[in-house]
């Protein structure tokens, strides 16, 4: 949004405050959906921990005890 005049940033910003106003977050579907990408999200986060970050730090670990020998 850097080269956008400043009307334009306002109508950009209008659209999708006006995009979100009128969702119908009450609709079972709406709501479902928002669910379930928290949801998705959650397993996301336990299986990267779990998966990436807990292997990671055993490497650097080990990387830490090789170079201070």
């Amino acid at each position: 949004m850097k080269n956008l005049t400043p009307n334009k940033k306002l109508l950009v910003i209008a659209g999708i405050f006006l995009l979100v106003f009128f969702i119908p977050f009450t609709h079972p579907r709406i709501a479902n959906a928002i669910q379930e990408a928290f949801l998705m999200l959650a397993d996301y986060a336990h299986e990267h921990v779990l998966l990436c970050v807990v292997p990671a730090l055993f490497i650097a670990g080990a990387i830490v005890v090789f170079l201070n020998l």
